[in-house]
């Protein structure tokens, strides 16, 4: 991650290259945190349980928001297939056929 904070080394990607590596790493770094806290969640005691679980919150709940997000756009190219399908079926008329 702190690689691709250097402006020199992401000049030649692409804006969708670099949110796909940036989305990558914040993933690891969640992955790695939930892996963290789940293996023993109350090995340390009940104080570090709460103190942690805010963050478990907010882990939980950005992964259902990106879930959602990604529903949402598949939802909407699925309409824009479907929309695309129905105008190229739906019969064309034309100045001349009058």
């Amino acid at each position: 991650m702190a690689l691709l904070s250097i402006p020199a080394l992401t000049a030649g990607l692409s804006a969708g290259v670099r949110r796909l590596l940036f989305t990558v790493e914040m993933e690891y770094v969640a992955l790695a945190f939930l892996r963290d806290f789940l293996h023993d969640p109350l090995g340390h005691g009940i104080k570090n349980f709460l103190a942690y679980m805010p963050f478990l919150v907010l882990a939980f709940s950005g992964a259902l928001l990106r879930i959602a997000l990604y529903a949402t756009r598949l939802w909407r190219w699925i309409g824009t297939l479907r929309a695309g399908a129905a105008a190229a079926a739906a019969p064309r008329i034309s100045v001349l056929d009058r």
